[in-house]
């Protein structure tokens, strides 16, 4: 509720941004796009530690932790992250720093939050990053990407040892 609340406070104090063009096209390269880095994610980080992961089934989850699960993680939290981290700190790291410093700062400070998984997660914020440069991508359509790459991670920790 707290990143919701703030994501709108942000959105309402700084609603410019570059944003690329919306279509049906983007919209499923930017899905396309969140479905590959989250495969990257487990073919190279999940899977290999697959064996000193503690992993959930079906049966653990309840159906309403489930859907509160799906809603932060992969539409609450990215709205948040990328409207605080790549817009606003992107924009005045790279004002401040340039770009190439200013992206591996907020990419570092992005990583340092998520504690148990820092490189994936510095490499994951160069990846979302490179859609401001390369394409123009507001916060909602890094969002898209964000939250596919959440939505892959959250269902290989419940369907992965369902299927062993």
């Amino acid at each position: 509720m707290t990143e919701a609340l703030a994501f709108a406070a942000c959105l309402w104090m700084f609603p410019r941004e570059e944003r690329a063009r919306w279509s049906a096209k983007l919209v499923m390269a930017l899905v396309a796009l969140g479905l590959v880095g989250g495969a990257a994610w487990v073919a190279l980080v999940a899977y290999p530690a697959r064996n000193e992961s503690t992993l959930l089934t079906w049966d653990q989850i309840p159906l309403a932790n489930y859907l509160l699960g799906v809603v932060t993680s992969c539409i609450v939290a990215p709205l948040y992250e990328e409207k605080v981290v790549r817009h606003l700190l992107q924009s005045g790291a790279s004002h401040f720093l340039g770009k190439i410093l200013g992206t591996l700062a907020v990419c570092a400070l992005f990583a340092a939050a998520h504690t148990e998984a820092v490189f994936s997660s510095f490499l994951f914020g160069l990846y979302v990053t490179l859609g401001i440069f390369l394409l123009r991508l507001d916060t909602y359509q890094r969002a898209i990407i964000h939250g596919m790459v959440n939505f892959v991670i959250m269902h290989w920790v419940i369907i992965y040892p369902n299927i062993q």
